[in-house]
């Protein structure tokens, strides 16, 4: 019995977390980081009981997280679908291992094995990319980010200044 039958009759969240764990891969790891950074990290810099930061200084801090979120998905994503479609056109023309070329292979078993494979490698090359990407986020971030602030927050000039 496949694994839609089996759910079938399961609540709405069940439903999606085996859809969702279905889906796996580099890329919903990246977008489920990504959404943390967004949405869940500004709030628990912001509103930390435990700093010793007042608040301006906190909201000025918790920005840098969905302002490089929006960055780190923008360019992971980007790399990971060119490395997707580049790592496919090579498969199609037989340039992999023989465990990873279509070229060939029209349907059956075989195409679903191949297809398979080949998932997991884009996946594993796919992380490698987002390690990669990392310098280059972190450095277009520490560029944009005092950009991005001075619009969003203006009257924090002192704030700018990144404390030593």
């Amino acid at each position: 019995m496949n694994i839609s039958n089996q759910i079938a009759n399961k609540s709405g969240l069940v439903k999606f977390s085996v859809r969702f764990a279905e889906a796996g891969g580099e890329k919903v790891a990246n977008i489920v980081n990504a959404a943390g950074k967004f949405a869940i990290a500004p709030l628990v810099i912001a509103f930390n009981p435990l700093s010793k930061e007042n608040k301006e200084t906190r909201v000025y801090s918790a920005w840098k997280q969905p302002i490089e979120a929006v960055l780190t998905i923008a360019i992971q994503l980007l790399a990971l679908n060119q490395i997707d479609k580049y790592v496919d056109k090579l498969s199609l023309e037989g340039k992999l291992a023989d465990d990873f070329n279509l070229k060939g292979v029209s349907k059956g078993p075989n195409l679903e094995l191949i297809q398979k494979k080949l998932g997991v490698f884009k996946d594993r090359i796919g992380i490698l990319a987002a390690l990669a990407a990392i310098p280059v986020v972190t450095s277009i971030t520490n560029w944009a980010y005092p950009k991005a602030m001075k619009k969003i927050m203006p009257q924090t000039d002192s704030l700018r200044e990144v404390k030593k």
